[in-house]
Order: structure tokens, then sequence, then C-alpha cells
């Protein structure tokens, strides 16, 4: 019976754009942000370049869960060696780590490129150089949860960079991770997988739809939700080349009244 009650608070909530169950503050966000270019070396025109752009929550949240929800951001964005530092310290942390490490990798081969120049057509990208674009923002509540999606770009030499979307979802109460099981009912799996396979086709266009390596997609941990319901993240080269990009499929609520909590 409880089960039931909850499913069906779900899917009013759904159809009737209800969101927030914890507080009728809004959740407000500041960015915080960081836009710089490092020289590998004096005289060398290979650089880092990074562009950070981190949205936090600042105000609608009691201070623990919203210090929660910042580190959880941080961990998630720049890594866990920066997890319980203030947003503006660990950015600036992992800029200094990452030149530092930047640096470390590629000094040793500058005095080599300098001796070959001819390997270095003007109209090349530069050998040696990094580029990192991390941004983070906050997508909305829902019955209580707070989404939050995290794009993080790199490119360390190579054809390309890579790009990686992470969905993270947040209890507004208390700040912490939300994970498929604090939402779906026990073995929602096989349902679950059943339901973002029929919506996988209108996702996509037909040319991309044919390039898939597998149309048998399961939950993979990488989801946000919404009032439209619950999307699904799936990365590059997780179900497809590199071509399809990062491929989002929704499930609306109405659809898995059965499965929830």
């Amino acid at each position: 019976m409880k089960r039931n009650i909850i499913s069906a608070a779900l899917a009013a909530a759904a159809v009737l754009g209800i969101i927030g169950c914890c507080g009728t503050d809004e959740v407000k966000y500041e960015k915080v942000e960081l836009k710089k270019g490092y020289a590998l070396a004096e005289g060398v025109r290979d650089s880092l370049r990074l562009d950070i752009s981190l949205q936090f929550p600042t105000e609608g949240l009691v201070e623990d869960a919203r210090k929660a929800v910042c580190d959880g951001i941080i961990c998630d964005a720049l890594g866990e060696v920066f997890c319980g530092m203030t947003p503006q310290d660990a950015v600036k942390g992992y800029a200094e780590e990452t030149l530092k490490n930047y640096r470390e990798a590629n000094l040793e081969f500058v005095g080599q490129a300098a001796a070959n120049p001819e390997d270095r057509d003007e109209g090349e990208w530069d050998i040696f150089t990094w580029d990192f674009t991390i941004e983070g923002r906050g997508e909305g509540e829902y019955n209580g949860f707070l989404a939050y999606t995290l794009s993080k770009y790199s490119y360390t030499g190579g054809a390309h960079g890579g790009t990686a979307l992470l969905g993270l979802n947040f209890d507004r109460k208390t700040g912490e991770p939300v994970t498929e099981d604090d939402i779906f009912a026990f073995g929602y799996e096989e349902r679950l997988s059943a339901a973002l396979r029929a919506h996988l086709r209108s996702a996509l266009d037909k040319d991309d739809y044919d390039m898939l390596f597998t149309t048998d997609i399961t939950p993979n941990g990488n989801f946000i939700v919404s009032k439209a319901g619950v999307t699904y993240i799936y990365g590059q080269y997780e179900i497809g080349p590199y071509a399809i990009g990062i491929v989002k499929v929704t499930v609306p609520w109405s659809e898995l009244q059965d499965i929830l909590k």
C-alpha cells in the first residue's frame, strides 16, 4: 500500500509540474569560474588551457545539505583529492595540480621539438597543448531531488578530445547523492531496461540509430530526474561511435509507476 501511494504521488507530481517536497525556498546557484592559459615553458607556444565554470548552491538549502552538495560536485568535477575544500580553493587547487602534471608530462619533449622544427608545420595543432573544459550547472528540482549535470572535455593529444557528461542527483534534505536504489523498487532493472530500449529510437535520428553498437541498453547509473521523467545519459563510445556523440534517453514517470518506491 505504501509503495502504491508513493508511486501515485510521483505520477501526480509529473503531471501537475509540482517540484519540491522538502521546502519552499528556491535553490539558487552562483558560479565559480576560472579561464586561463599557462605556457608550457618560456618562449614555447604550447600551453595548458583551462576553462572551468561550476555552479554551486548558495541559498535554499540548510547549511549541512548545501555543503554536502558542494562537496559532491567538487569530488565529481575536480577529483576526490579536493573534497572538503571550499569551491574557490578546490578550483584553484585543481588548476595548480593540473599545471604541475602538464609540465611534468611534457617539458622533456620540448627540446626535441625545438631541435626538429620541420616536424611542426605552422598550421598544426600545438603538439604538447592540453585543453580542459569543465562546466557544471543545476538542472532544477523534482520531488525533493536536485538534478545537476557536469560536462568535462579533455584534450591531451591525438586526433580529437573527448567529452563526458555526468548526471548527478542530490537529496534536498541531506545533500547526499541519490542513486537508482533510492528511486526504484528492488528488481527494477529488467523493467527499466525495457522502457529505455523502447524510447531509444525516438531519442536519435535514423542515421545515428543505425550506427549504434548496441540497442540493448540498460540502466548505467548516469541519470538525472526531472518533471519529464528519468533521463539516462550514454557517453561517447558507450553504445555508439564518436560521431553520434552523447545519447540521452528519457522515460516518463507515468510509464514507471509499477517500479517506483
